[in-house]
């Protein structure tokens, strides 16, 4: 997985994950 390739995946990629955990804490 080549992050640094895209940077903009990254940033997706932070964003579902803080989602992701956002959901869980309910």
């Amino acid at each position: 997985y080549l992050l640094k390739e895209r940077p903009d995946d990254s940033m997706l990629l932070r964003l579902v994950t803080h989602i992701m955990d956002f959901i869980g804490n309910y």
